[in-house]
């Protein structure tokens, strides 16, 4: 990977340019372009239904499902207190092969996302918002991490 992108000014310059024409994704008539809004979107769109709002993995399909939804608020703790930004990205994305995190249940997202943009915005420009959902997905989850 090129490394972790650690400004948030430089993140969303990079979120204005990929999404600027995409702001139906985001479930808005205005571009999105801050990290935080557009992962919370994100997440309240894709991950919420088994991680449930506090990403405690207790959404309401948490009950029915045929394994436990992971508790995200939990990855740095669990992680000597380092939150696994590359290590979240690549589940989140499920196009890989190495799972760390919940087996094979999760749904692959990179796929999704990139499923969803390919008829409207050609397979680059799709790819490209993609990654800029995970990313942004990714950076959500760091902002709900908890020490307890």
């Amino acid at each position: 990977m090129y490394g972790i992108c650690c400004s948030a000014r430089v993140f969303t310059a990079i979120l204005a340019l990929a999404l600027s024409s995409a702001t139906s994704m985001a479930q808005t008539s205005d571009p999105v372009t801050e990290p935080e809004v557009l992962g919370q979107q994100e997440y309240r769109r894709a991950c919420v239904s088994c991680h449930g709002d506090r990403g405690r993995g207790d959404g309401p399909m948490a009950d029915v499902m045929t394994f436990e939804p992971a508790d995200l608020t939990r990855l740095a703790l669990e992680n000597d207190g380092e939150y696994p930004f590359w290590d979240v990205y690549q589940v989140i994305d499920g196009r890989k092969a190495t799972r760390s995190h919940g087996g094979s249940e999760m749904p692959i997202w990179g796929d999704f996302f990139r499923v969803e943009a390919q008829q409207e915005y050609g397979p680059y420009s799709a790819e490209l918002i993609a990654r800029t959902r995970i990313i942004a997905l990714v950076y959500y989850i760091q902002t709900i991490q908890t020490g307890d």
